[in-house]
């Protein structure tokens, strides 16, 4: 299949995959053709022809029986949480696979989440927040699940919102795919690759991009909301496949923290974010107060030399501590605190900034301000989305800006895309901003040359 053929049958699940998902929200199938998506590839053709076989001999039965069917014959089930009620709901074919019951009732999501391991909770929460807050356009993600029988499964979730007409969520309904065994190969191929053993492809990626020069760090500018001056520069990383062209994280980066590799590709961003900062400055093209933040994973943090392996880094590019700011999040924090508050002591007093991402997206996010030593609060992107536009979100960036100014932290919005969440934002008092409105992530060098076009490149230091 050519990579033209494969993106096309992509498109045609997808529509499949909502139409269907659609059902499941409206608890009914409804068999009129013009109700089902168009197809133009014939593995899509094929699943449509099972659609319409299984819609004529379901009969009187509701849709969700109908499409329980449909994914149980493709081994997966499905899910759907009445976010209104509270009622979560999960195919006969999840009972079977787990053992675990079929229907809770006015509870959310916690009997799910509970049989979650510890540290894939917190990246399924964020998940399941950044879709419903309209972050991402669907849900993704794998997770492992203890089933009653006491076992741990890997599951790839899917998931699509259904909204009102004021855009607030009332219903997620999605899938489950039994993926353990896809994890169990991607982990052996890591441990014996280096021995010449069958690695998986996104393991192969990431391998080939360290050793041939494939990590490409992107660069994303943050500003002072007032005048739009340049503060900092956030580091995203981007592997380029000679094939593919620039390929972007979501692809790899969940197989990398399955593994050590994930360490392997922070360091080396670190490494080249530091270079181009250093070459930038040393040309001339950037103030000499710039700095650059890079985001640490929780496998970098547990790493006892990290502070070392930083600070000549630094030393190596001949860098001041202080044009280096560290970006966690919560899920990277939770794993070991006390670990990691020795590790971020360390740094701070090495001279290089800490700064806590994704702030208020997680249940811990308050207590982190008094145990560790951060410097820099980045506002989650859910709360900047259409602030402009919804109260609740202008009440809660009000509070956080208020609690901000009290600790002398400096806040910087993230996702900010249109003028008129700028202004908002502006208004709230909070100083500092990234997003799309200002650049998308690209190389330095277009980075450097939009900064160029600037008559005004001075820096106000945070």
């Amino acid at each position: 299949m050519s990579a033209d053929q494969g993106a096309e049958l992509a498109h045609d699940l997808e529509r499949i995959q909502k139409y269907l998902l659609h059902v499941l929200s409206e608890g009914k199938a409804g068999s009129r053709e013009d109700r089902l998506p168009r197809a133009s590839t014939p593995q899509a053709r094929k699943l449509l022809t099972l659609i319409r076989t299984m819609h004529k001999r379901s009969g009187d039965e509701d849709g969700a029986t109908t499409i329980s069917r449909i994914l149980d014959d493709a081994g997966q089930t499905y899910w759907l949480w009445d976010i209104q009620s509270g009622d979560l709901k999960f195919s006969p074919g999840w009972a079977r696979r787990t053992g675990l019951p079929e229907h809770y009732d006015s509870v959310g999501l916690e009997p799910w989440l509970s049989r979650v391991v510890a540290t894939d909770r917190v990246r399924l929460m964020a998940a399941v927040r950044d879709h419903l807050g309209g972050i991402t356009p669907r849900l993704e993600i794998d997770y492992r699940l203890q089933t009653a029988r006491g076992e741990v499964h890997w599951f790839r979730c899917t998931g699509q919102c259904e909204r009102d007409e004021y855009d607030n969520p009332i219903r997620l309904a999605g899938t489950h795919r039994d993926v353990t065994v896809e994890h169990q190969r991607d982990e052996q191929a890591i441990r014996v690759g280096a021995g010449g053993g069958k690695r998986s492809r996104t393991t192969e990626l990431i391998c080939d991009a360290l050793s041939n020069g494939g990590v490409v760090p992107f660069f994303q500018p943050i500003v002072q909301l007032e005048d739009r001056q340049l503060q900092g520069l956030e580091a995203l990383v981007r592997l380029h496949d000679k094939s593919r062209g620039i390929i972007a994280p979501r692809e790899f980066i969940a197989t990398a923290e399955r593994s050590d590799l994930i360490v392997a590709l922070g360091d080396r961003v670190l490494e080249l974010a530091l270079r181009g900062l250093a070459s930038a400055r040393d040309a001339g093209k950037l103030d000499p107060d710039a700095f650059v933040s890079v985001n640490i994973s929780g496998r970098q943090l547990l790493e006892g030399d990290l502070p070392s392996r930083i600070s000549t880094a630094l030393q190596r590019e001949s860098l001041p501590p202080s044009c280096l700011q560290l970006e966690l999040t919560e899920t990277v924090l939770i794993s070991n605190l006390a670990f990691a508050k020795r590790t971020l002591n360390a740094l701070r007093r090495a001279g290089i900034r800490i700064a806590l991402d994704d702030f208020g997206a997680g249940y811990s996010s308050l207590n982190y301000l008094q145990e560790l030593p951060i410097d820099v609060l980045k506002v989650d992107r859910r709360f900047v989305r259409r602030v402009d536009r919804n109260p609740a979100r202008i009440a809660i960036l009000r509070t956080i800006t208020s609690l901000a100014d009290a600790l002398k932290i400096p806040l910087i919005a993230e996702g900010v895309e249109t003028e008129a969440e700028a202004a908002t934002l502006r208004e709230l008092g909070v100083t500092y901003a990234q997003g799309f409105l200002f650049s998308k992530p690209a190389p330095l060098s277009v980075q450097i040359a939009l900064i160029q076009e600037r008559s005004d490149q001075r820096i106000v230091q945070m």
